[in-house]
């Protein structure tokens, strides 16, 4: 997928990690990454990610329910990785955003890293959750617990991107799920995109019966093709900082259009903060030639 999107100096773009602009308020920098730098976290050994991921990498994309289980366990090892990082790191954070500030701020910065560092201990208990249950699918080769949706598309690749979100509301703004109650077991719906023989495959995965991710997923399979196609793209940049797109496709964009899809990935909560997409607009590089339910 990096590779595919890359220019001929073999770079990708992304917005992460994130970092604001001095130039701009609330705008993130731009980076240039090398296809082989980007996208790697070291959650695995050479020896062990090779086995685990062969039918992913070596294998042609074919849509099977083991390769979309694979896009799904690489996303959610990401998501439990990042957040391991982030509460890792809480320590570093408070002092850095502590330091020159007035006692009244420091401790309104107190209370917002508290209530942030609450939402990554909760959001890693239930990554370990649902991971242990990924592992036993995994180890037994039984991937019947899951539903997929697979969308095949027409055009340059263009972006990749893989993640995992719990979504709290349906596009049209329906509750689905409360995330800051400590007492509930958060449903994950994990997501990726990958090269077919006819192009781009963009791949949902999320466990049977759970009803938020269902949901979820009922409104966006009532989507137009044509609005679909602009779905995808901008739910990539509104839910998933592991986001990388070539510069071709970047460049093409007009003005207010990258404005656009910068904004969509410099919302840090899209959770609290919905999203806001406009499917009427054409930044989507390729339009949906079928899709299908498993």
């Amino acid at each position: 997928m990096l590779r595919a999107i890359s220019d001929t100096e073999n770079h990708v773009l992304t917005f992460y990690p994130f970092e604001p602009r001095a130039d701009v308020h609330m705008r993130l920098m731009l980076h240039r990454r090398g296809w082989h730098e980007a996208s790697t976290f070291s959650a695995f050994c050479d020896r062990h990610d090779t086995a685990t991921f062969a039918p992913l990498e070596v294998n042609p994309f074919s849509g099977s329910k083991q390769q979309i289980f694979l896009i799904a366990y690489r996303a959610v090892c990401w998501e439990l990785y990042q957040k391991t990082r982030a509460l890792k790191g809480k320590s570093v954070r408070r002092d850095v955003l502590d330091q020159g500030v007035p006692e009244d701020m420091q401790r309104e910065i107190q209370k917002m890293l508290k209530v942030q560092d609450a939402g990554f201990e909760k959001g890693l208990s239930d990554l370990i959750r649902v991971k242990g249950s990924m592992d036993e699918s995994l180890l037994a080769e039984d991937y019947s617990l899951y539903s997929t949706y697979e969308i095949h598309l027409e055009g340059p690749v263009a972006v990749a991107a893989t993640g995992a979100i719990t979504p709290n509301l349906t596009l049209g703004g329906k509750s689905l799920q409360t995330l800051h109650d400590p007492n509930a077991q958060t449903q994950w719906l994990a997501f990726g995109i990958d090269i077919g023989t006819s192009g781009p495959i963009a791949v949902f995965f999320w466990r049977t019966n759970e009803h938020a991710p269902e949901q979820y997923m009922e409104e966006v399979k009532a989507l137009g093709d044509r609005e679909l196609a602009e779905f995808l793209i901008q739910f990539f940049f509104a839910h998933c900082e592991n986001t990388y797109f070539a510069s071709s496709w970047w460049e093409a964009l007009d003005g207010p259009q990258q404005e656009f899809m910068a904004e969509l990935m410099a919302n840090l909560n899209p959770y609290y903060f919905p999203p806001n997409y406009q499917l009427d607009r054409a930044v989507a590089p390729w339009r949906v030639l079928s899709r299908c339910s498993n």
